[in-house]
């Protein structure tokens, strides 16, 4: 997961860019987000082959987002949803 990601957050009104900066150690991983609405610091793990789960904390007014989903099997491609939203996707892919 190491690397830069660029992609959408997708929810059922509209979507929006957004990006992380990530860095895998182990089943680690931690970085940033930032998107048009403020940027945080983001934590989690790699868990199987292919299940990625990412908190993030600091951003604006919202004091916790949980980006889980999986990544294809050249981890360059991470799809999933985000978990505290009813209907909100996301897909981003390695730059």
């Amino acid at each position: 997961m190491s690397g830069n990601w660029g992609g959408t957050v997708t929810f059922p009104d509209g979507s929006f860019a957004a990006a992380f900066a990530l860095t895998q150690n182990g089943t680690s991983v931690s970085g940033g987000y930032a998107d048009s609405g403020g940027s945080g610091a983001v934590s989690g793990s790699v868990s199987g082959t292919n299940t990625v789960r990412l908190n993030l904390t600091g951003y604006p007014d919202i004091p916790l987002l949980t980006f889980a989903g999986t990544v294809d099997a050249d981890v360059n491609r991470w799809s999933g949803t985000i978990t505290q939203f009813s209907g909100v996707t996301f897909t981003f892919t390695r730059r």
